[in-house]
């Protein structure tokens, strides 16, 4: 298997794995730094979301989750668009 493929079956695992947090969370927003924690990788000294970040933001994009925003338009927590929760929740029944 090439990097490439590992790469992409990885960030796949990541984009699933981040995908159930916010599903068992229901529809309760989780800040980005507490998603790290969940998924079991998060380091006592980094407390900050630096590998989901980014996998929000394309899962965002691709209209999966959402995100609550702040008065000045910052990003302050995240959850699962209902479409997604609802197909997850369809497949988890």
């Amino acid at each position: 298997m090439t990097a490439k493929q590992l790469t992409r079956i990885g960030l796949f695992h990541i984009e699933e794995a981040i995908l159930e947090i916010l599903f068992q969370a229901r529809s309760t927003y989780m800040r980005a730094a507490d998603i790290p924690h969940e998924l079991g990788i998060s380091q006592s000294y980094d407390k900050t979301s630096w590998i989901v970040a980014p996998i929000l933001y394309k899962l965002e994009e691709d209209g999966r989750v959402e995100s609550r925003r702040s008065e000045s338009g910052r990003r302050t927590g995240w959850k699962l668009t209902t479409r997604e929760y609802n197909r997850r929740a369809d497949v988890s029944d």
